[in-house]
């Protein structure tokens, strides 16, 4: 991550002050980014991770304060203790609520409380949809009982959906314990999240189409334009994490959902901020906005951005702190892969394409690909060490293993150079 001398640093940018909730590593690229364009980051969290000098370069122009950010009070005083002038919503799930109580208090530019409260929320989303006459699965609300599971609840559920059917939980983000059912066994042995128990789920038919991971920028109209629109390859049953993102030219995707998204940023009032969106759209050309946050996506997804030209913070800069019109670049063909296999297995290392015997260096690719291939690699990054044992991944945290990012003149040239890498691994 490249580091910006403080004497280069855009002077006549540091009159903004830009509010951050939350400190994990995840937002060091984007706070990294702030600072480079000259601005002044402000960052909560009761928790911050470590960032080991990253940003000591920027002197004052960094703060980070080590408090809970829905502590209302304190929170407040900060704010008015460092002149405040924007607020950037990045992934921080539920937590999001706090930013939008904040937007609403001080007149920030960003989503609402209302709108970020009505989105995140998955039961209030389906009403929401319900309401503006927006495609949505058929569901039911049941409540979690820690002690006796889904016992009580399996045949108020199998009255009511059909096997197999998505259960998640309504108040959570993300892809924490959101698992496909298939039969009655699947349902009672259903573990939800800790941090979810006691809490209600949401029981979801499933929708059969391609799902894509849809980014927007909503401009001062309240019109939404893509960033970035992702088909994405998911993990194998019966989880459901992005174990693929695609990148070519989905523009008619994003044409199917735009009435939809464009309804939901009218209705909110959303304006000169950010949606990260899961979308399906069925074999009836019909969307379904299936997880839907006001906010910036992960890193995976800003890695797609960047590569494409479409940084998310330059649109926020440009046009949030600069006022400029929204120029998006087309997308270009890429595949984006994790480390996800089929079947469990002890890792032993990166298999010579000449020997066809394993490296002990983690992550070699010199054995993997010729120099040719190795110019289409933007990113391989292997976190694997010899002795793991890995198999189809179970939640988020996975993607941590490693992925490999590929730029090829199609997605699926650059799918299979990605295939040629997870077989090498095992």
């Amino acid at each position: 991550m490249k580091t910006m001398s403080p004497h280069l640093i855009n002077k006549a940018a540091t009159g903004k002050r830009i509010l951050i909730l939350g400190a994990s590593l995840e937002n060091a690229p984007y706070i990294q980014y702030m600072l480079e364009q000259g601005f002044n980051v402000v960052c909560a969290d009761r928790c911050p991770a470590d960032f080991k000098g990253q940003f000591d370069a920027y002197g004052s122009a960094f703060t980070l304060y080590a408090v809970d950010f829905s502590n209302d009070e304190l929170i407040d005083e900060i704010i008015t203790k460092e002149h405040i002038t924007h607020t950037l919503a990045l992934p921080i799930g539920r937590a999001l609520i706090c930013l939008g109580r904040i937007n609403d208090k001080f007149g920030f530019i960003g989503p609402s409380y209302k709108a970020i409260d009505t989105l995140t929320n998955k039961l209030s989303f389906h009403r929401f949809c319900e309401l503006n006459e927006l495609s949505h699965a058929q569901y039911l609300i049941v409540q979690d009982n820690s002690e006796h599971g889904l016992l009580e609840d399996a045949h108020l559920i199998e009255a009511q959906a059909q096997y197999p059917f998505i259960i998640k939980p309504a108040f959570g983000s993300g892809s924490s314990g959101v698992c496909i059912i298939n039969n009655r066994q699947e349902l009672l042995s259903y573990k939800v999240p800790e941090r979810f128990v006691n809490s209600p789920l949401l029981v979801e038919q499933i929708i059969q189409g391609s799902e894509y991971s849809c980014n927007v920028f909503v401009d001062s109209y309240s019109k939404p334009h893509c960033i970035g629109m992702f088909k994405k390859g998911l993990s194998k049953p019966p989880y459901r994490q992005e174990a693929c993102y695609f990148s070519d030219d989905y523009t008619d995707a994003f044409d199917t959902v735009y009435e939809s998204m464009a309804k939901i940023c009218k209705s909110l009032d959303l304006r000169q901020c950010f949606i990260n969106a899961d979308v399906i759209i069925d074999h009836n050309a019909q969307p379904y906005i299936v997880d839907i946050s006001p906010r910036i996506g992960g890193n995976s997804l800003l890695r797609l951005l960047s590569f494409n030209g479409n940084h998310p913070l330059r649109f926020f800069t440009d046009c949030v702190l600069g006022d400029k019109d929204v120029l998006v670049q087309e997308q270009k063909c890429s595949v984006m892969r994790f480390f996800d296999f089929q079947n469990s297995f002890t890792y032993e290392g990166v298999t010579s394409l000449k020997t066809g015997k394993k490296s002990a260096l983690d992550g070699s690719i010199d054995c993997c690909f010729s120099p040719a291939d190795k110019a289409d690699i933007i990113s391989l990054v292997n976190n694997l060490h010899i002795g793991d044992l890995l198999g189809p991944m179970t939640n988020g945290r996975d993607v941590a293993r490693g992925h490999i990012f590929v730029q090829k003149e199609d997605t699926a040239s650059a799918f299979a150079m990605t295939s040629q890498y997870l077989e090498a691994l095992t």
